[in-house]
């Protein structure tokens, strides 16, 4: 890997402002502020969709969107694109990186899919019913790489790259049919960059950020989920069925919360079954200047503290053995990545004040701290 692998945290919705549905814990000068102090030069954001888009467009061709909620995404991206930071092995400082993830979908926009699987829960986790490049997800697919592409004069900030949708082989439902709609996704967003001339520039796309559920693991909060090894080589199929070809534009991204928090070794994590399945795909995604084989952009990742007292200590881990813990796991999994071919980045997941996803930086139980990690 001659350029090493790229560090940095990915902030929990609860954490971003543009989670408008979710308590801020802390605010956003306040994360900038810190990541500028700790040389932490790579961040990952959310562009909610359900909130940047609460109401349908009374024209598909001319999208309207909320101007309070793009104006809240807008001051966190520039609050990294203006906070500065010295990169690792570097006497020069830059902006901190971004990448942004496409998160939810409006209810309106997935009315038919509702219908076919409805949910008691009533979040916004559908499948869209359309994927397409004229749909309004490939509209706001469009609208995000606009915005936020370097060479836009009138670009809102700069993103490096934009996470096309998160989690389909578990968040987002329903299941069935979720495999072509997500190789569409991906075949839609190429278009659009394409349509655009933008082959070489913008922001690099990521897909398709599945979590890693290995084939001996299911949450049992999360029966109508697919293995990660089964959604990824249905997915690598399809996408040879519809003659997609990658290239520099487009890299793959998965999730490694399970690999950490379950202590898995090198041989069993969802990084290396994932990275020989796209060896074997001859996967030619998104590489760098030497690299001879398939890169995985590990986007989302920690041990959260609940799931860590629930397997190692029953649920009744002290603050002390929990802290400990939590930061043998990080270690442990920091090594393996590290020896590993197939990682360009890990983002770790912080920030949030929801103790199920307590994976570090929140007083007094979450450790390890930011140093230990980046």
């Amino acid at each position: 890997m001659p350029n090493g692998i790229r560090k940095g945290v990915a902030l929990h919705p609860h954490a971003t402002i543009v989670g408008l549905s979710q308590p801020t814990y802390y605010d956003i000068e306040h994360q900038f502020n810190y990541f500028s102090a700790t040389n932490t030069d790579w961040v990952r954001l959310w562009a909610d969709w359900a909130v940047l888009q609460p109401d349908p467009p009374a024209d598909p061709n001319n999208p309207t969107y909320d101007n309070w909620a793009w104006d809240k995404l807008d001051a966190e991206v520039h609050a990294a694109n203006t906070s500065m930071v010295y990169p690792p092995n570097s006497s020069v400082q830059e902006p901190i990186k971004v990448i942004l993830t496409v998160w939810t979908c409006p209810l309106w926009a997935s009315q038919n899919t509702r219908a076919q699987y409805p949910s008691p829960d009533g979040q916004q986790y559908y499948r869209p019913d359309s994927v397409g490049v004229n749909s309004p997800y490939g509209k706001l697919l469009e609208q995000l790489m606009v915005r936020y592409h370097p060479l836009n004069p009138n670009r809102r900030g700069t993103i490096w790259g934009l996470e096309i949708v998160n989690e389909p082989n578990g968040q987002m439902k329903p299941q069935t049919g979720m495999v072509n709609a997500v190789a569409d996704m991906m075949a839609t967003a190429k278009q659009i960059k394409l349509n655009h001339g933008w082959a070489s520039t913008g922001p690099v796309l990521l897909a398709p950020g599945l979590v890693d559920y290995r084939e001996d693991y299911i949450s049992p909060n999360d029966p109508d989920a697919t293995t990660i090894g089964s959604f990824a080589e249905s997915l690598l199929n399809r996408l040879e069925a519809i003659n997609f070809s990658a290239g520099p534009w487009i890299a793959w991204s998965q999730h490694n919360h399970l690999d950490i928090e379950l202590d898995r070794l090198y041989a069993d994590t969802a990084l290396k079954y994932i990275g020989d399945k796209l060896t074997g795909h001859n996967w030619v995604g998104w590489r760098e200047t030497g690299d001879t084989g398939p890169r995985i952009f590990l986007t989302e990742g920690g041990g959260r503290l609940a799931k860590i007292d629930s397997k190692y200590y029953g649920g009744n881990g002290s603050p002390s053995q929990l802290r400990n813990k939590q930061s043998a796991l990080v270690q442990n999994t920091k090594g393996r990545i590290m020896g590993s071919p197939y990682p360009a980045m890990w983002l770790y997941y912080m920030f949030t004040s929801n103790v199920d996803y307590d994976c570090g930086l929140r007083d007094p139980y979450s450790y390890p701290t930011q140093g230990q990690i980046i």
